[in-house]
């Protein structure tokens, strides 16, 4: 797979939540390569400050264009918010390992906590003929930042949203919401594809082992480079040895990754 690197054209850049923007950019080469999973890393201005590339996910493709879903939580993707149609950011992707979308079982299971929704309009349409069920749970602190549920629900999957307030659909965590309708649904040939905090995968990773799920996530870590030659995105693994995020995941089998040190 060949990386990108130039000017994208931002095609769209609207706010869809509550600080949380949707970029959509042009540049066929990431969008004809981008697999479920992957990212890209964006300047988010001209000047030198602020120097370090932003990580977003690919959150969809479209002919020649890609989307990213991003929040604005600092001086840079305050900057990338302020980016107006016609401009042109620089872009370096897509980058990373994917999902393993060859590998699922009959019953798929997106669990996307915040902004963990980024990664998985293109997982769903990547798995749109297929034979099997997917399910959506989408978890948020509140309904002014919950995002990606009704996009969701377009593609003709059945979404559960959760909120820790009450204040849209089940009052508690993702995870506990996921439980529920797995024992009520009796559903047990599952795959776990998850993104989100890293409390909401510790607690994913529990339900897993525990009730025998294949399970992925996708880790949200800073990453500098994006090639793993900074060493700043270290995650370590059940076997003792550190892996990169950017290089080697963000995407790892959830039972190898160890959430506790």
């Amino acid at each position: 797979m060949n990386r990108f690197l130039g000017g994208c054209k931002v095609i769209r850049n609207d706010e869809i939540g509550q600080g949380i923007y949707l970029m959509e950019l042009e540049c066929e080469e990431i969008a004809v390569q981008a697999e479920p999973g992957q990212f890209v890393h964006i300047r988010v201005g001209d000047s030198l400050e602020p120097l370090l590339r932003r990580p977003f996910s690919v959150h969809d493709t479209e002919g020649a264009n890609f989307k990213v879903v991003y929040e604005v939580v600092g001086r840079g993707t305050k900057i990338l918010s302020k980016t107006g149609i016609g401009r042109e950011v620089d872009v370096l992707g897509p980058l990373g390992k994917g999902f393993r979308l060859d590998e699922i079982s009959e019953n798929v299971c997106i669990v996307a906590g915040g902004m963990g929704i980024a990664p998985f309009r293109l997982v769903v349409r990547r798995l749109e003929n297929r034979n099997g069920r997917v399910l959506a749970f989408v978890g948020a602190k509140d309904r002014r930042i919950m995002v990606g549920d009704s996009s969701l629900r377009s593609m003709g999957i059945e979404v559960f949203t959760a909120t820790e307030d009450g204040s849209l659909g089940f009052h508690g965590f993702v995870t506990d919401l996921l439980v529920k309708v797995l024992e009520r649904r009796r559903l047990k040939d599952v795959t776990l594809f998850a993104c989100g905090p890293k409390e909401m995968l510790k607690s994913l990773a529990q339900i897993a082992l525990e009730k025998k799920l294949k399970a992925e996530a996708s880790l949200e870590e800073f990453m500098a480079c994006g090639v793993g030659a900074c060493l700043g995105c270290a995650v370590k693994l059940q076997d003792g040895e550190y892996r990169m995020v950017c290089k080697d995941g963000p995407v790892f089998r959830l039972n190898e990754v160890v959430f506790d040190g």
